[in-house]
């Protein structure tokens, strides 16, 4: 392996590791307010958006992460506009009705 790729290694490795060390310690904070009984009050509500929200944002770093490196693939936006658009099956159904003529009918022409 040359440097680049080592140190590229190492920093990636790195960031998932402070990553996965948030996102526990969010977890175990939101596991102890609920134990303690702290999730109804002013405190342990700060507490629990606090570490869902830590957790959250480091899981999405997380994501990121992962997917830069190909570790994880995301369904892509142009995979879906270049698909086939199947036609209809009955196309008779889907085109414009015939515009009514503004004169009323005569019912009758012969007589």
């Amino acid at each position: 392996m040359t440097t680049t790729t080592m140190s590229l290694t190492r920093s990636t490795l790195s960031l998932v590791a402070l990553c996965a060390i948030v996102i526990l310690l969010s977890l175990a904070g939101l596991v102890w307010a609920i134990l303690v009984g702290m999730a109804l009050t002013l405190d342990g509500l700060l507490l629990i958006f606090t570490c869902l929200t830590m957790g959250g944002l480091f899981f999405l770093m997380l994501l990121m992460l992962a997917k830069e490196h190909g570790w994880i693939k995301f369904p892509s936006k142009k995979a879906a506009a270049s698909a086939p658009v199947k036609s209809p099956t009955n196309p008779a159904a889907t085109s414009p009705a015939a515009p009514k003529s503004s004169t009323p009918p005569s019912s009758g022409e012969g007589n």
